[in-house]
């Protein structure tokens, strides 16, 4: 679910900064309530129209109370566009509360700045593992080699998602068609990306 996935990505990277000592996210629901939205660890639910929108506006303004002095923090894409799209970016009722409960715990704890995992980057942009292993085959440690082998069914998915494309040309002198698939520069980005996730973590 749309509003489902909004939330859960803003709890993550909550939980990606504070070891998960903040929140204690959750989802639940039963029929004629629709989906029901905890934070157990405070306290929290939201039941029924708007719950998703009004979780993530918790969660938003959680996450930018305890990221506002933290030095070299950028909220990441698709963190952003998950608080926007929903509409967390705009003030909630549960905003007050919430810049509370992330000052309170920041007078003796810390956010930790960390990359995100190979895992945590695969699961993000929906890739399988044979779809974000075969982008980190496709750049070399100086980010070239852009060409994409492998898997035929593997690398059309990449084209779909919009990682790489298919070039294709026809040869002058046979007049046969030829082609290759390479990555998008999106799909570049997010290949050394996930190239120097594996390097830290193998």
């Amino acid at each position: 679910m749309f509003g489902e996935r909004q939330v859960r990505i803003l709890a993550e990277e909550i939980d990606r900064l504070t070891d998960g000592k903040l929140i204690s996210f959750n989802v639940g629901g039963d029929l004629g309530n629709g989906t029901r939205y905890f934070d157990y660890k405070n306290n929290k639910i939201w039941i029924g129209r708007g719950a998703a929108r009004q979780a993530a506006s918790f969660f938003y303004m959680i996450l930018a109370t305890i990221t506002e002095d933290l030095d070299g923090y950028e909220m990441p894409d698709h963190v952003h566009e998950a608080a926007y799209n929903i509409g967390a970016v705009k003030v909630g009722t549960d905003d007050a509360e919430a810049h509370y409960i992330a000052t309170k715990w920041m007078k003796t704890n810390r956010p930790t700045l960390r990359p995100f995992t190979f895992e945590e980057l695969r699961k993000i942009h929906g890739l399988s593992e044979p779809q974000a292993l075969l982008l980190t085959e496709s750049v070399d440690g100086y980010g070239g080699a852009h060409l994409v082998y492998g898997h035929a069914a593997t690398r059309r998915a990449l084209v779909t998602k919009g990682l790489a494309r298919v070039h294709q040309w026809r040869e002058n002198n046979t007049g046969r068609e030829r082609h290759h698939v390479e990555l998008t520069e999106r799909g570049r980005d997010l290949a050394r990306a996930l190239k120097a996730a594996q390097l830290v973590n193998a």
